[in-house]
Protein backbone atom coordinates (compact mmCIF):
# COMPACT_ATOMS: atom_id res chain seq x y z
CA UNK A 1 0.00 0.00 0.00
CA UNK A 2 2.72 2.56 0.76
CA UNK A 3 4.13 1.83 -2.92
CA UNK A 4 0.89 2.58 -4.45
CA UNK A 5 0.61 6.00 -2.03
CA UNK A 6 4.19 7.10 -3.25
CA UNK A 7 3.42 6.34 -7.06
CA UNK A 8 0.39 8.47 -6.65
CA UNK A 9 2.10 11.36 -5.04
CA UNK A 10 4.88 10.95 -7.46
CA UNK A 11 2.40 10.94 -10.30
CA UNK A 12 0.54 13.83 -8.90
CA UNK A 13 3.52 16.08 -8.93
CA UNK A 14 4.37 15.54 -12.47
CA UNK A 15 0.98 16.30 -13.31
CA UNK A 16 1.15 19.63 -11.92
CA UNK A 17 4.01 20.44 -14.42
CA UNK A 18 2.73 18.45 -17.46
CA UNK A 19 0.06 19.29 -19.40
CA UNK A 20 -0.67 15.79 -21.10
CA UNK A 21 -0.53 12.39 -19.16
CA UNK A 22 -0.63 9.16 -20.91
CA UNK A 23 -3.05 6.87 -19.79
CA UNK A 24 -1.11 4.74 -17.52
CA UNK A 25 -0.15 7.97 -15.42
CA UNK A 26 -4.05 9.16 -15.59
CA UNK A 27 -5.24 5.52 -14.16
CA UNK A 28 -2.59 5.84 -11.75
CA UNK A 29 -3.45 9.20 -9.85
CA UNK A 30 -6.97 8.05 -10.33
CA UNK A 31 -6.31 4.74 -8.27
CA UNK A 32 -4.15 6.95 -6.11
CA UNK A 33 -7.45 9.37 -5.34
CA UNK A 34 -9.18 6.21 -4.91
CA UNK A 35 -7.17 4.93 -2.31
CA UNK A 36 -7.07 7.98 -0.14
CA UNK A 37 -10.93 8.27 -0.48
CA UNK A 38 -10.44 4.76 0.98
CA UNK A 39 -8.21 5.49 3.70
CA UNK A 40 -10.13 8.16 4.95
CA UNK A 41 -12.40 6.62 7.85
CA UNK A 42 -15.17 8.34 9.51
CA UNK A 43 -14.14 9.52 12.74
CA UNK A 44 -14.35 8.14 16.33
CA UNK A 45 -15.38 4.84 13.79
CA UNK A 46 -12.59 2.76 12.74
CA UNK A 47 -12.86 -0.01 10.30
CA UNK A 48 -12.29 -3.53 11.72
CA UNK A 49 -9.68 -5.41 10.28
CA UNK A 50 -11.61 -7.79 8.43
CA UNK A 51 -13.25 -5.18 6.74
CA UNK A 52 -9.82 -3.32 6.30
CA UNK A 53 -8.74 -6.46 4.14
CA UNK A 54 -11.86 -6.76 2.33
CA UNK A 55 -12.10 -3.38 0.76
CA UNK A 56 -8.36 -3.08 -0.22
CA UNK A 57 -8.67 -6.47 -2.01
CA UNK A 58 -11.17 -5.13 -4.19
CA UNK A 59 -9.57 -1.89 -5.01
CA UNK A 60 -6.25 -3.65 -5.42
CA UNK A 61 -8.00 -6.03 -8.06
CA UNK A 62 -10.00 -3.14 -9.90
CA UNK A 63 -13.01 -3.94 -7.94
CA UNK A 64 -13.87 -0.51 -7.73
CA UNK A 65 -12.70 0.91 -11.26
CA UNK A 66 -16.11 1.76 -12.23
CA UNK A 67 -16.52 4.40 -9.55
CA UNK A 68 -16.48 7.58 -9.60
CA UNK A 69 -13.81 9.02 -6.42
CA UNK A 70 -16.72 10.37 -4.49
CA UNK A 71 -18.32 7.42 -4.89
CA UNK A 72 -15.48 5.36 -3.74
CA UNK A 73 -16.12 6.55 -0.06
CA UNK A 74 -19.93 5.84 -0.23
CA UNK A 75 -19.40 2.66 -1.53
CA UNK A 76 -16.96 2.15 1.62
CA UNK A 77 -19.54 4.19 3.83
CA UNK A 78 -22.59 1.58 2.91
CA UNK A 79 -20.35 -1.56 3.26
CA UNK A 80 -19.46 -0.90 6.81
CA UNK A 81 -23.24 -0.70 7.64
Amino acid sequence: MRSLLSDFRKFETLSAFADDLDHYTLEKIVNGLKLNSFLSQVKYSPMSIQDQLALFSTLSTGGLQALLNHQVSLFVNFYQR
